[in-house]
């Protein structure tokens, strides 16, 4: 891993710099559900990278752990479940998504919308009695 890191991660860092420096669009979104970003808002964002033609990111303030960082600002790949759950993005955080591509602007709006509903409502999670 560290002979990886010595030899590719400055050529991955400027790559990723120069895409940021060239037209990644941006989205802030503030999480309204009163249950953060848990298990099944961060797989339905999870879904929404996977499923478009594009490459995109999210970054939450105080965050400790992210795949890399443009101009000081740690961003980690939306299209992880496990590191969107890492991100740990509570009601009232502001959280920001960059993405470039040919469906970066859809993917954007869908992940707009799907925040702005609260990702989920109380009436949609599953609880178990025997």
């Amino acid at each position: 891993r560290e002979a990886w890191v010595r030899e590719y991660a400055e050529l991955w860092r400027l790559k990723r710099e120069s895409l940021e420096a060239n037209g990644w669009k941006t989205l802030h979104v503030e999480v309204k559900s009163q249950y953060g970003l848990h298990m099944r808002p961060s797989s339905s964002v999870s879904s929404i990278a996977s499923q478009h033609d594009c490459d995109i990111y999210v970054h939450r303030p105080g965050m400790t752990y992210y795949n890399f960082s443009v101009n000081g600002t740690t961003f980690l790949n939306a299209k992880s479940i496990v590191l969107l759950l890492r991100l740990g993005a509570v009601q009232g955080d502001t959280v920001t998504f960059i993405a470039t591509g040919k469906q970066a602007d859809e993917a954007l709006r869908a992940v707009k919308r799907l925040i702005d509903e609260g990702g989920d409502s109380r009436s949609q999670v599953v609880t178990y009695n025997p």
